[in-house]
C-alpha cells in the first residue's frame, strides 16, 4: 500500500479500453494490498470504463507459487465470451493506452503473446538502486524485433484460444515462472513474442545489495533454464562491453609502459568503446523518457 500502490492501481481503472474485464487478486484477506482494493474499487468503480471489477481471495497455492496459484485461480474463474487475457503486476504503473496497445498485435496469428517491459526507477540514489536501473535497462535494450524476446509478466497478454491450445494452464503448475514458460510454450509451437515499446511502464523502487544480488540470481538462473539461448546472447554481450572497454584500457596502458609507437590507436580503442556505450545509454534514456513522458 501507499502512494505508489495507489497510483498503480487507479492507472488500471483508467484505462481508455470499452468494457474490459479488471480482476485483482491475493493470497489472504489479511494482505494490506485486499482493504486497499476494496477501497479503490468504491472510489473508482464509477468512473471506470472497466465493465466488471473483480477482488479474488485466492488462498495459498500448494503446489505451484503463489503467483502463478493466483493467475489460475482467476483463469478458471473466466468465461467462455473472453478473448485475451491480459496479465499486470501492481508495481507498474501504466498509460491509459497501455491495455490497446497490449492487445493490438494479438490481431496477427503469428504473434501468440504481446509483451512490454519494466523500467526501474530509483526511488533512491543510492549505488544498488542504480545498478539495479542499469541491469534492467541492459535487459530492455534487448528487446525488440528480434528472436529472443521473452514476456513479461508485468505486462503481457495472450488470445485465450491460444492460451488454451498450449495448455499453459497445466504447463503453469509445475513452471518457476510464468512469463518464461509461457514465452517457451509460445516459441516451441511456432509463434512469436510480440514486444510493444509503448507497454513500457515505470517501476519504482529501491533496493540493497544483498537484495540486489539474490534478485540478480534468481533472475539468471530462471533465464539460463527456460531461454538458454537468450541467457546466453545477453551474457557474451554484456561481456563483450564489459572485457571490450576494461581490456582495450589495460591494453593501451601496457602500450604506454612500453612507450609503444602507436600509443595512440591504442588509446583510441578504449575511448572509442566509451563513447559507444556512452551513446547507448543516452539513447536508452531519452528513449525511456519519451515512452514514460506520463509520468
Amino acid at each position: 500500500s501507499g502512494p505508489d500502490f495507489q497510483s498503480n492501481i487507479t492507472s488500471f481503472f483508467n484505462q481508455d479500453y470499452e468494457n474490459y474485464l479488471l480482476w485483482f487478486v491475493v493470497a489472504d484477506e489479511s494482505d494490506p494490498a485486499y482493504s486497499e482494493l476494496c477501497k479503490l474499487k468504491n472510489q473508482l468503480n464509477q468512473t471506470s470504463k472497466a465493465q466488471d471489477v473483480q477482488i479474488f481471495v485466492a488462498g495459498k497455492g500448494q503446489s505451484c507459487s503463489q503467483k502463478i496459484h493466483n493467475l489460475l485461480y482467476c483463469y478458471e474463474r473466466v468465461s467462455d465470451d473472453i478473448d485475451v487475457l491480459a496479465f499486470a503486476d501492481s508495481d507498474a504503473c501504466v498509460r491509459s493506452d497501455w491495455l490497446s496497445h497490449l492487445v493490438h498485435p494479438l490481431r496477427q496469428p503469428k504473434n501468440g503473446v504481446a509483451t512490454g517491459y519494466r523500467w526501474f526507477i530509483p526511488k533512491k540514489n543510492n549505488l544498488a538502486s542504480l545498478a539495479l536501473s542499469a541491469l534492467n535497462a541492459k535487459v530492455a535494450q534487448l528487446l525488440g524485433n528480434t528472436h529472443f524476446n521473452q514476456a513479461w509478466g508485468g505486462s503481457m497478454a495472450i488470445r485465450i484460444d491460444v492460451f488454451r491450445r498450449l495448455g499453459l494452464d497445466k504447463i503453469w503448475t509445475k513452471a518457476l515462472s510464468d512469463d518464461l514458460s509461457l514465452s517457451r510454450a509460445v516459441k516451441k509451437a511456432g509463434m512469436k513474442v510480440a514486444f510493444v515499446p509503448a507497454c513500457l511502464v515505470a517501476s519504482h523502487e529501491s533496493t540493497t545489495w544483498p537484495k540486489l544480488f539474490e534478485f540478480s540470481r534468481r533472475q539468471f538462473l530462471i533465464t539460463r533454464i527456460y531461454a538458454p539461448k537468450t541467457w546466453w546472447f545477453g551474457l557474451l554481450s554484456s561481456l563483450y562491453s564489459v572485457l571490450g572497454i576494461w581490456g582495450a584500457a589495460g591494453l593501451a596502458i601496457y602500450a604506454a609502459t612500453i612507450q609503444h609507437k602507436n600509443l595512440d590507436l591504442f588509446a583510441s580503442v578504449p575511448a572509442v568503446f566509451f563513447v559507444n556505450q556512452l551513446g547507448r545509454a543516452i539513447l536508452r534514456q531519452r528513449t525511456a523518457e519519451k515512452l514514460l513522458q506520463h509520468e
